[in-house]
């Protein structure tokens, strides 16, 4: 039976995606703004990357990112790989292959706030979901610009 509930606020959100990383084994993609992005690079997520590597898994990172200067920010990151690409809504989307999704709406929109408590996602173990977002998510990939692969030993 598949589970489906709400998470709320900013921080309650990015420890349920630190725990689906840690725990993948296949592969991941986080879609979302490069606003979320810098915001995630101070939690526990890029260590779960590396986690997630050390058990076979791979975490896909795809961003929209408007200035060039802003592109060591996105490899710094430390997803397994990372592309640039137009991304049509400025929510966020993390899903796992064949197991788990978290989608959130707007993130923050203009707003500088750290943590909003109107931050929500929706995080289901649906089959019938996750596939589909999984399916998004891979065909925003293809059509996205590839950046430098990142080594293994970073």
């Amino acid at each position: 039976m598949p589970t489906f509930h709400i998470t709320q606020g900013t921080q309650n959100i990015y420890s349920d995606v630190e725990k689906l990383i840690e725990n993948a084994k296949g592969i991941v993609y986080i879609v979302t703004t490069l606003k979320d992005l810098s915001k995630m690079y101070h939690t526990s997520i890029p260590e779960k990357i590396k986690i997630c590597e050390k058990n076979g898994g791979q975490v896909r990172l795809l961003t929209e990112v408007s200035n060039k200067e802003h592109l060591p920010f996105v490899s710094r990151f430390g997803a397994t790989e990372a592309r640039i690409g137009k991304l049509s809504s400025k929510g966020r989307m993390v899903v796992e292959q064949e197991s788990q999704m978290i989608m959130s709406d707007i993130v923050w929109g203009d707003s500088d706030q750290t943590s909003v408590e109107s931050d929500y996602a929706i995080c289901t173990n649906s089959s019938e979901m996750v596939n589909n977002i999984f399916i998004l998510s891979n065909l925003l990939w293809e059509n996205a610009k590839a950046l430098k692969k990142r080594s293994k030993q970073e």
